[in-house]
C-alpha cells in the first residue's frame, strides 16, 4: 500500500491527515513499525544506525502528537489494521 492510499484511508471523514505532516523517510518507518516488522530489520531496510533510528522515531511521534514509543506502536497496528 502506497503512502497516498494510506493516507486516503485515515482520512476518509474529509479531514486532513496526521500522516499527511510525515516525510518520505518517517512515513516509510511508520509503515515498517505497522506491519511489525522487527526494529533489526528496519535498520537493515532503511539503513540507519540505532541513534538514527531513534531520532526518526522522535521525530514521527512528534508530528503524530504521539507521546512515547509504545503510543506510536499502537497507533501504527491500529491503524494498519485499517489497512485490512
Amino acid at each position: 500500500m502506497t503512502q497516498t492510499e494510506l493516507q486516503q484511508l485515515l482520512s476518509a471523514d474529509g479531514t486532513q491527515s496526521k500522516l499527511d505532516n510525515l516525510d518520505e523517510k518517517e512515513f516509510e518507518l511508520f509503515s515498517l513499525m505497522s506491519r511489525g516488522t522487527p526494529t533489526r530489520f528496519i535498520l537493515d531496510e532503511m539503513g540507519l544506525t540505532a541513534e538514527e533510528l531513534a531520532e526518526v522515531k522522535k521525530q514521527v511521534q512528534k508530528k503524530l502528537g504521539i507521546k512515547n514509543e509504545i503510543a506510536l506502536l499502537q497507533f501504527a497496528a491500529k491503524n494498519r489494521a485499517r489497512d485490512l
